[in-house]
């Protein structure tokens, strides 16, 4: 019968309920998942490219490597975030990324999550 079993009934509205629920957090996880591993990816390639993200000239009155390091991945970071999220403050210009940086760049914007 119709929603009756076992002579007892079943609501199928509060079944399908939990469902779309824990359907909708699976999703929000894969996307936030995915998210995550976009912006790793991203970061490394604008991290190991030369020339994807060019070194800060004023911050060079410390010779502290692992300052720069840091300020390096940073700023490989911060490019990630701008490029995955299509905002693109127009920080990279064409002409000082070498050919293999601009077909990451070309990959990678065409990766982002909408």
């Amino acid at each position: 019968g119709c929603g009756v079993t076992n002579g007892s009934t079943t609501s199928t509205t509060s079944n399908n309920g939990t469902l779309d629920a824990a359907a909708t957090r699976l999703a929000t996880e894969r996307v936030m998942v995915l998210g995550a591993v976009l912006l790793l990816i991203g970061t490394m390639g604008f991290y190991h490219i030369p020339g994807m993200v060019v070194r800060d000239e004023t911050s060079s009155d410390d010779d502290d490597p692992a300052k720069e390091v840091r300020n390096h991945m940073i700023d490989s970071f911060y490019c990630a975030a701008i490029t995955l999220t299509t905002v693109g403050f127009g920080d990279i210009c064409p002409g000082e990324t070498p050919f293999y940086g601009k077909i990451f760049l070309i990959f990678f914007s065409l990766s982002g999550v909408g």
